[in-house]
């Protein structure tokens, strides 16, 4: 270290202590810190003594969550009563969360969701109210569906359709009758009876998972990488891209989306990757949605699996780019399409080696 810069190790600010100098990158100097929670990272030393940095980020993420989780014990939204905070996971952007809140529905049942949906309005009950809705068109009214010339209720309920099974009437929409169904992996959905009777619809698309897995993805998915063999692999997400490459580069045994899973009775998942050497599933998150965390629950009580947000992609890859967008505004600046600067690994330097963390 230079005898200009001055000596800040040991020194507290916020909630970092500094460890030791790091280096300099540009015209900033940079010094290693451990925050209160035990995380390590980077800092310039103006931005320490000025006070702009005060922490690994865990303190700004709590302000956030703080912010977010504005007390709704006790209040009744429709026929939902708040009983108590659930929990809090982070948005696709990093910076917002979504705060989950148990509630108790009128008609005795629970129910999980966010206080978004709650204050919109768009959930105001478990689902009773509008199988409540759905019974009483049933009984008063009769519809036909398409290609019939009399108005005869043709009633759906109960019956088999490949992987749908009718549970009741739904609702009309546009003259066409809508059935709740559920499928053999446990969704349920609404469906138009003629998908039903033609046999458009032969499940929620966990069939088309199924049959797909391992062999031939979609074909409309927008995200592809590269294998070891010159071959284009679509995938779901631009993370699952960074990743791929990764793997591909460092030589690591992988199979993307190779099987999916039966966890219990119909209950099914679909990991990402899975490294056979080391006997692990991956599972990329930008964000997580109503159901999901349970059954990674559940699938981790019988595999061994690890799930990784951008932060940890980022940090395990050595990615360059402290956020993902900042991928689309490089692509944009040299006018190539994102999926193809990612696909063709265009973000890697003149030696087809990741660049390495800048924080």
């Amino acid at each position: 270290m230079s005898r200009s810069i001055q000596d800040i190790t040991g020194n507290k600010y916020g909630r970092l202590t500094v460890l030791e100098f790091h280096g300099k990158v540009k015209s900033s100097y940079l010094w290693k810190c451990v925050c209160e929670c035990g995380k390590e990272c980077l800092a310039n030393r103006k931005g320490l003594i000025c006070g702009d940095n005060k922490s690994c980020g865990c303190l700004q993420r709590e302000s956030t969550i703080k912010r977010a989780r504005r007390d709704l014990v006790g209040q009744r939204f429709g026929r939902l009563v708040v009983i108590e905070f659930d929990k809090s996971t982070p948005q696709k952007n990093g910076k917002n969360y979504d705060i989950f809140w148990k509630c108790k529905c009128d008609c005795g049942n629970d129910k999980t969701t966010t206080g978004h949906l709650l204050k919109t309005g768009s959930t105001k009950s478990c689902g009773c109210w509008m199988r409540e809705q759905a019974s009483e068109r049933a009984k008063t009214k009769e519809y036909f569906l398409p290609g019939q010339s009399h108005p005869h209720f043709r009633d759906l309920t109960g019956q088999v359709f490949n992987r749908w099974t009718v549970l009741q009437f739904g609702q009309m929409q546009n003259k066409v009758s809508r059935w709740l169904c559920q499928c053999e992996c446990g969704t349920e959905r609404l469906v138009n009876g003629s998908t039903l009777t033609q046999g458009t619809s032969r499940s929620c698309g966990c069939l088309l998972d199924e049959m797909q897995s391992g062999t031939d993805i979609q074909k409309n998915r927008r995200w592809y990488f590269i294998t070891k063999n010159g071959e284009k692999r679509r995938c779901r997400s631009s993370y699952e891209v960074l990743y791929a490459n990764w793997l591909t580069e460092n030589n690591i045994n992988f199979e993307y989306e190779p099987k999916r899973l039966r966890l219990t009775g119909n209950i099914t998942y679909l990991p990402d990757f899975y490294l056979p050497n080391e006997d692990l599933w991956i599972e990329l998150k930008g964000k997580w949605t109503e159901g999901q965390e349970e059954k990674v629950a559940l699938f981790a009580q019988q595999y061994k699996i690890r799930v990784m947000y951008y932060e940890d992609i980022r940090r395990e890859c050595g990615l360059k780019y402290k956020y993902a967008t900042s991928y689309g505004q490089y692509a944009r600046k040299h006018n190539i399409p994102l999926e193809d600067y990612l696909g063709q690994k265009l973000y890697y330097n003149k030696e087809n080696i990741p660049c390495q963390a800048v924080h």
